[in-house]
């Protein structure tokens, strides 16, 4: 845990209670309406009570963090650790520490960061996380990290519960909601591919794509690793589920709570999982031609291994765990698919509900390492 943490904490709690002060002592205009100066502050003391819901959230798994004192030796660290604050990956056992230690002072750092910019977005604690890929040189056997142009998350209106599909709608994702999509600990397929069991869903749920067009070799798109180099990068992609069974937003497993569509990227929802909610669509693109001129596939295995330590490919997965403000994404799930307006074209600065960060601002959020672990650059092994 870093230093840096309780006076994060502090810092916070000082400034809360300085927010709180000026919500409820709000400055009157000259000539300012009673009626909309009592609505303006009263929506924005509501704005103020979601944000000290979510530090007292993110302050608690701190404090638990701190409590269970977590090794960095080869130990595996369970869910409970870190209980009501972060899903736990299987991404190697020094790297899971440094994995929750991160996720949680990352979201203090953004928690500060909304509550400076007061008014300003608060949808910026929700989280989608997913291992690292690293290129092991067949002659030196030593790992370099693969450069990747970032995760691209895709929201969907997908399944018969949608509105365009004749259905009543899509339920947004309720506060504390995690899941999980894919399998960690996977090094092959169990399940015969088309049959439509939850399981073989989940199989299917995480493939790629070897592109290839920058050549004339055809691409292909597979499970596990591809066989050959990808011209044009290895794009990575996870389907999450998008059904949910209505009562638990997490479960010891982080799937067990929720489903996938019949048809993954659409189709109706089991009876267990009766809550249609929005799909999440995750891709990353991996630089894999970068390393062409250092392997043969004629002769060496596909030399690429995620940070779980998994040379298959198999064990490829996603996580999420919310931090909308249930109430903003919801209206924007009802009122910003309009075919009628630029909001049905996919324009996501026309939905009125949503306030869109730039790039160059999201880019300044970055935290400092909480583990002393050499992740970039030669590696003489996978950290952890």
């Amino acid at each position: 845990m870093s230093s840096s943490a309780p006076q994060t904490i502090e810092r916070l709690k000082l400034l809360l209670l300085k927010k709180r002060k000026a919500c409820q002592a709000p400055k009157a205009k000259e000539h300012e309406d009673m009626m909309e100066r009592e609505q303006r502050s009263t929506a924005k003391e509501a704005r103020f009570n979601d944000l000290f819901r979510d530090f007292q959230y993110i302050e608690g798994g701190l404090e638990n963090f701190k409590a269970n004192q977590l090794t960095t030796d080869k130990e595996t660290v369970s869910p409970e650790t870190v209980e009501n604050t972060m899903r736990i990956t299987e991404m190697g056992h020094q790297a899971q520490v440094a994995h929750v230690a991160a996720l949680l002072e990352g979201q203090i750092k953004l928690l500060y960061e909304s509550i400076l910019k007061f008014g300003g977005p608060f949808d910026k604690l929700r989280h989608s996380g997913f291992p690292k890929l690293y290129f092991q040189d067949p002659n030196t056997k030593l790992f370099e990290p693969v450069g990747n142009g970032g995760l691209l998350v895709y929201y969907q209106n997908r399944g018969n519960g949608d509105k365009s599909n004749g259905g009543p709608g899509l339920t947004a994702f309720p506060p504390g909601f995690k899941m999980l999509s894919g399998n960690p600990t996977a090094r092959s397929q169990k399940y015969t591919p088309g049959e439509g069991s939850q399981g073989e869903l989940r199989e299917r749920a995480v493939f790629w794509s070897c592109l290839r067009y920058t050549t004339s070799n055809p691409g292909y798109d597979g499970n596990g690793f591809p066989t050959t180099d990808c011209e044009a990068g290895l794009n990575a992609r996870i389907h999450m589920p998008a059904c949910w069974d209505g009562v638990n937003v997490d479960t010891a497993d982080h799937m067990s709570h929720v489903a996938y569509l019949s048809q993954i990227d659409n189709g109706v929802c089991p009876s267990t999982h009766p809550v249609y909610m929005m799909k999440l669509f995750y891709e990353v693109t991996w630089d894999v031609h970068a390393f062409a001129s250092r392997w043969n596939p004629a002769v060496d295995k596909w030399p690429f291994v995620y940070s779980t330590g998994d040379p298959t490919g198999y064990s490829w997965h996603g996580d999420f765990q919310n931090g909308w403000d249930t109430t903003a994404l919801q209206n924007a799930i009802d009122n910003c698919n309009n075919p009628n307006d630029e909001t049905g074209q996919g324009v996501t600065e026309a939905c009125s509900y949503l306030t869109v960060v730039n790039a160059d601002f999201a880019n300044q959020c970055k935290i400092s390492p909480v583990v002393s672990e050499q992740t970039d650059g030669v590696l003489s092994r996978l950290p952890g």
